[in-house]
């Protein structure tokens, strides 16, 4: 074992101080930071943000500060359809109503887990540890999405705003979490103490009633019923009939998403192809549908995303967001020389050890709305819808070079008929089980 001793660190300070470049580049970056000090202009300058298949979108959207963005991103896919089909210029469904619902199932998916698997599991057992980490959380999949509008449906922004928590959520999902907590806790202790399950689920009842107090203090009460009014490109005023969400949604969205597979292409090589991976122990609502997806090649899961766009569908699809971006609107896995300005960083380590290790997860949502294809059909950039408002990328729109498409997304939901005959085949055959703690079902 290496001790940090006087000694060691001598060798440390000769060995920085015999390359004269590293002094030049710790003023830079000491001034303007790693970032600025290690951008690659050239790359910067390829990003025309020319494509040459275009989806129309919406006005961008804000998720301000909220992990909602898998709930932006399938309705800023869903509603490209319902403009089209009401001849509307645009067009913002209400995050918050599906917010609101999500938040109430999880805590009773929550609850419920408690009751049923975890009333007599220790403490630090590693699966309670996961759900009783953060009984409900921002963070979610097209599944959960599902779950919640194929049940409650979907209303227009007008009929459910943002409020001030569904935009800052952070509060409210940290007292209800405190509150889940206690309950869940009483719930155990009794269990122990007599084992009397009609204890239980009155405990359990209570926690979910407080849940939905904090829940409509918070979001505000979810309609019943609305009414739709709006202008269309005619200038034609427009007013729909009174409907329940559920209406809305059967009547303009079901079509468009129940064909709908949520696909990955898995660089672990640990599942076979044309195989889908199901997490039982991930969901948010007590009966919804499974968190599944069909693993496909890596080819595959472009070409069904290309198709998809040229026939003027967006693309919900998650990755890894974090790493080589800027600001300005640029995702590409050359646009910082970090092993120029800093140190190298070993050549092995590839998109399967970084996977694996979690250097890099599924972390964000968003829509592909675009793409430039070269004279043989193949990708150079997609053009890419976020949900962080206007004042980031090129006024909220960005450029994804398809290097970084290849090293950080992981998966997309497309429809069935963009994919390939052996990938369909696939979805009939049985799932594999895989664990909670796989890096595919981190949030």
């Amino acid at each position: 074992m290496a001790i940090l001793d006087n000694e060691l660190l001598k060798k440390l300070e000769a060995k920085y101080e015999s390359n004269l470049n590293n002094k030049i580049i710790e003023n830079a970056i000491f001034k303007n930071g790693i970032k600025a000090s290690s951008t690659n202009n050239q790359v910067v300058r390829k990003h025309d943000f020319q494509f040459s298949v275009e989806v129309k979108p919406g006005s961008i959207t804000n998720q301000k500060h909220s992990g909602r963005c898998w709930i932006f991103a399938e309705l800023n896919a869903a509603r490209a359809k319902v403009m089209k089909d009401l001849n509307i210029e645009d067009l913002e469904f209400s995050q918050n109503f599906i917010h609101f619902y999500d938040k109430l199932e999880k805590a009773n998916a929550y609850l419920t887990w408690i009751a049923t698997t975890g009333l007599e599991l220790d403490n630090e057992d590693r699966l309670f540890r996961i759900y009783n980490e953060n009984p409900i959380s921002d963070g979610g999949y097209f599944e959960f999405f599902l779950n919640i509008a194929s049940k409650y449906g979907i209303v227009p922004k007008s009929a459910m705003p943002e409020s001030f928590h569904s935009e800052a959520t952070n509060d409210m999902v940290e007292q209800i979490n405190w509150r889940l907590k206690a309950y869940t806790f009483r719930m155990r202790e009794t269990y122990k103490k007599n084992h009397n399950m009609s204890e239980v689920e009155a405990i359990q009842q209570h926690a979910l009633e407080d849940v939905y107090n904090i829940l409509v203090k918070s979001l505000g009460m979810p309609p019943k019923t609305f009414i739709f009014e709006y202008y269309d490109k005619d200038k034609k005023f427009v007013r729909l009939p009174e409907m329940t969400p559920i209406k809305f949604f059967e009547t303009y969205i079901k079509q468009f998403v129940e064909n709908k597979v949520d696909v990955i292409s898995d660089p672990r090589e640990i599942y076979p192809y044309y195989r889908q991976l199901v997490a039982p122990s991930v969901f948010n609502s007590v009966g919804g549908i499974e968190y599944k997806m069909l693993n496909i090649p890596m080819n595959e899961l472009k070409a069904a995303a290309i198709k998809q766009l040229q026939s003027g569908q967006s693309i919900w699809f998650g990755c890894d967001v974090t790493t080589f971006y800027s600001k300005e609107g640029i995702f590409d896995t050359k646009l910082y020389d970090y092993d120029l300005t800093l140190t190298e960083t070993p050549k092995e380590f590839n998109k399967k050890e970084k996977f694996e290790s979690r250097a890099s997860v599924i972390s964000h949502a968003m829509n592909l709305i675009g793409v430039n294809l070269d004279e043989k059909g193949n990708p150079i950039n997609w053009k890419v819808e976020n949900s962080w408002g206007t004042e980031v990328g090129k006024k909220g729109y960005w450029s994804m070079s398809d290097s970084w498409f290849e090293e950080y997304v992981y998966m997309l939901i497309v429809d069935k008929e963009f994919l390939s005959k052996e990938a369909i085949e696939g979805l009939s055959k049985e799932a594999i089980e895989i664990s909670p703690y796989d890096p595919l079902c981190e949030e």
